[in-house]
């Protein structure tokens, strides 16, 4: 047995033990060399994009309308139900306010069809009208309304005017008359003074005696005073009709200044009288800003307490829009995004494992940083079609993070950018 025992340590076992087979050296160093010469040229074809993150809120091209509280207290009224399509300027509920809401309503729905024209004003006061903080500038209103119809309808002036009107068309037809009889007095004049010429030619001849000439005269003489008598009632006439010019034209500037003043006055309490009914909107009505659907943000009630400031509702608008997404980027790495670069958005709301993500391009950039973060616009070519093929519901907003890929690089190049780096920095 210890004749056949292998001596280990004899010259000829460590020899063949120190030599491995030729074959099994040739054969693992190529396939080394394969594997080693497979990862570098995949390392220059595989490629692994570089991307900037970002946080990304996908909404149509009009984003939704937010309606927040201006003030603080309980919700006097809900006057639309969650999900109801609403109309612009529609109110949706009310903070608790000392007014009736009807009563508010009724009296900007009245007051918006008026116009002051010169006209009696169609508008009658309501002393039962609780108005709250708009019932001031609404009895200053009515009593406006009043003095301004009391001026249309009884304006002394008016009535002046239209008197002196009158007497001036009188002057002017007694002014006809008195032309027309100065035309008939002057050809009489113009007789009697041919048959004086007449007579006085007789006279010379000695033909009639010195007593018809006289008469002659006195005939001519009469005629002239009849004629000048005529011409100073026209210069009367004439001065009457002068002085009612000037009376009418005071009376008209003193009913011009009387109008413009009940006017002026009406119109401004028609202005503060809007002014107030808009402030009471603004503080105590949460009013649709556009047609659409109604969204509430929680489960609101009437008495319910809300704070200034609160996201209380939203309408969403119900016409079709192209989807857009706002991408807040840091500073970090922002000078590699440009536009026309691609962006993977992945949904908060929808895992991109089950449904996809959606895929965008960068269409444009904000030229500013607002406490060191850009927004970058993002354009949603297929809309809300993810990459698996679903179609996602779209509820007004939808939040998630978004990739840029500002380049898409292969491993190899990603590995040689640092070395060239430290080359360069040492260098």
């Amino acid at each position: 047995m210890e004749e056949d025992r292998i001596e280990l340590h004899s010259d000829e076992v460590q020899d063949i033990i120190s030599r491995p087979p030729s074959s099994l050296i040739k054969y693992g160093i190529t396939v080394i060399a394969a594997v080693v010469a497979l990862v570098v040229i995949g390392s220059f074809i595989f490629r692994y994009p570089d991307v900037v993150q970002g946080r990304v809120v996908v909404t149509g091209d009009t984003p939704p309308n937010r309606i927040v509280a201006r003030a603080d207290g309980r919700l006097q009224e809900l006057r639309l139900a969650d999900g109801q399509q609403v109309s612009k300027g529609a109110i949706i509920a009310v903070v608790e306010n000392t007014a009736n809401t009807d009563d508010v309503v009724s009296v900007k729905q009245a007051v918006g069809k008026l116009s002051v024209s010169g006209e009696p004003i169609p508008f009658a006061a309501d002393q039962s009208l609780r108005l709250g903080v708009v019932q001031d500038a609404y009895n200053q209103f009515c009593d406006a309304v009043v003095s301004y119809n009391q001026a249309v309808r009884l304006n002394i002036y008016r009535q002046q005017i239209l008197s002196a009107q009158k007497e001036h068309a009188s002057l002017l037809r007694h002014e006809s008359n008195l032309k027309r009889q100065l035309e008939m007095s002057q050809q009489q004049a113009d007789l009697v003074k041919h048959d004086r010429d007449r007579e006085k030619s007789l006279h010379e001849r000695k033909l009639t005696s010195d007593a018809e000439m006289e008469q002659s005269q006195r005939s001519l003489i009469s005629a002239q005073l009849s004629v000048e008598q005529v011409r100073t009632d026209i210069s009367q006439t004439q001065l009457s009709i002068a002085q009612i010019d000037n009376r009418l034209a005071e009376l008209q500037v003193q009913y011009q200044q009387d109008m413009q003043h009940v006017t002026a006055t009406l119109q401004s309490a028609l202005n503060t009288l809007k002014v107030a009914i808009g402030q009471w909107e603004h503080l105590y009505a949460l009013v649709a800003p556009a047609s659409g659907k109604l969204s509430y943000t929680n489960v609101w009630a009437v008495n319910q307490n809300i704070t200034t400031g609160q996201h209380i509702f939203s309408v969403v608008e119900s016409r079709k829009s192209c989807f857009v997404g706002k991408v807040l980027l840091p500073a970090t790495g922002f000078g590699k995004v440009k536009e026309g670069q691609r962006v993977n958005i992945m949904l908060d709301g929808y895992p991109y494992l089950e449904f996809g993500y959606l895929r965008g391009t960068v269409s444009g950039l904000s030229a500013v940083a607002n406490q060191d973060v850009y927004v970058a616009t993002i354009t949603l070519p297929q809309g809300l079609h993810t990459t698996v093929g679903r179609e996602l519901r779209f509820t007004g907003e939808l939040s998630g993070q978004a990739e840029v890929i500002t380049d898409d690089i292969s491993l190899a190049v990603r590995i040689i950018q640092p070395l060239r780096y430290i080359f360069h920095h040492n260098v």
